[in-house]
């Protein structure tokens, strides 16, 4: 599931963003391994963009720590702009390139 950013932030957006890790908090994370990848796109330098997603995803996991989850199940990565979604020089794809992504390493329920 990815998550879209404003440019240079770290903070949760929308109602509709934090309704999808509510959803995840309640039916999925239980039986959960997940990794919180933080993305930028290209504008900044590399070493600041590589701090911004390592905030962008830790403050995603800190989200979910506070409603409950335990932090054992998470991991938070930034990639700075390493694995863009949208290669053009635009703002159109830097708002795509600019998010959140949850990967699910395992599951913990399975046999």
């Amino acid at each position: 599931m990815r998550q879209r950013r404003e440019w240079a932030s770290a903070e949760l957006l929308t109602e509709k963003e934090g309704e999808f890790i509510d959803w995840l908090v309640d039916e999925a994370v239980d039986a959960l391994m997940v990794e919180i990848q933080g993305y930028a796109d290209e504008r900044g330098d590399d070493d600041y963009n590589m701090r911004l997603t390592e905030d962008r995803a830790a403050a995603v996991k800190q989200y979910l720590v506070g409603k409950g989850v335990s932090p054992d199940r998470l991991m938070s990565h930034g990639y700075g702009e390493t694995k863009p979604l949208c290669k053009r020089h635009d703002e159109a794809c830097w708002s795509k390139n600019r998010r959140v992504e949850f990967v699910i390493l395992r599951r913990t329920d399975a046999p």
